[in-house]
């Protein structure tokens, strides 16, 4: 947690980010990852899963020698911190396709599935609890119509100390995000018609923190990446992002191991 007393002013958007990141860090600690689907039958081992393996054990090998340069030398944070919500996205797209192939046993899913299309296969999956997280917080999937009600007490999201309320918070800046990103894509407004086309196909939840933080670096909300903060905040920032990408990592690879076991009669970590 940063220490406010340490500095005179910091970049608002930079601290809403990472009380953010922390609160996902501090979430995913001890977390498990269960697929609760009946599954008992082999299937053919499809000649995508070892690249797609391959590439999530490089992409966190990649972001743990990152961490031992930081540790080594902070400053090295300010440089990283804009590549890690990439990097940690796509470390958790491979793995939750490798999850959904080993659950579906649909080889299809590690070639054809797009990435909102398997946020969204996740998503119901968790609404029909086949997939199950250790903590509460990320079995939680809402509407866009019950997010758009929640209302929160002015600079509740600036504050260091932990609000009870934080993950409903994220979940409200996911859905902002959300938006955007329809109104970008769809180049109109939400309203009318087309107000009736997003909030009945948008549900958000917790999941969807590093898809959403991986589309916003490539856009402007994170601009805060560019202002002058302070590199040891810049440490915190990039330490959090990795703990809980590292996190996520280790539940679904125990869970992964687990159903491949079942499914090849071998483990793929």
């Amino acid at each position: 947690m940063i220490n406010l007393s340490q500095y005179e002013t910091i970049d608002p958007s930079f601290l809403t980010h990472e009380n953010y990141i922390e609160f996902i860090r501090m979430k995913s600690k001890n977390l498990e990852i269960k697929v609760s689907c009946n599954i008992r039958s082999k299937i053919s081992e499809s000649p995508l899963l070892k690249s797609k393996t391959r590439l999530s054990f490089l992409t966190m090998e990649n972001l743990e020698k990152e961490m031992e340069i930081i540790e080594e030398l902070k400053d090295y944070a300010v440089v990283c911190s804009s590549w890690i919500p990439v990097k940690s996205y796509y470390l958790f797209f491979n793995l939750s396709l490798i999850l959904e192939y080993l659950i579906s046993g649909d080889g299809n899913v590690l070639k054809q599935e797009s990435h909102q299309g398997l946020l969204n296969k996740l998503k119901n999956r968790i609404i029909s609890k086949e997939l199950i997280f250790s903590e509460s917080c990320f079995n939680q999937v809402y509407t866009a119509a019950e997010i758009d009600q929640w209302k929160f007490e002015p600079g509740n999201n600036l504050r260091t100390v932990l609000q009870i309320d934080r993950d409903k918070q994220i979940v409200k800046k996911l859905l902002n995000y959300s938006k955007e990103e329809f109104r970008r894509r769809n180049k109109r407004t939400i309203s009318g018609k087309n107000k009736s086309l997003f909030y009945n196909h948008t549900k958000i939840s917790l999941i969807g923190f590093f898809y959403w933080y991986r589309i916003k670096v490539n856009y402007r909300d994170l601009e805060f990446l560019d202002s002058k903060v302070n590199e040891s905040l810049f440490y915190e920032y990039y330490k959090n992002y990795y703990l809980a990408s590292k996190r996520f990592y280790t539940a679904f690879v125990r869970e992964i191991n687990r159903l491949a076991n079942i499914r090849f009669g071998k483990e793929l970590f």
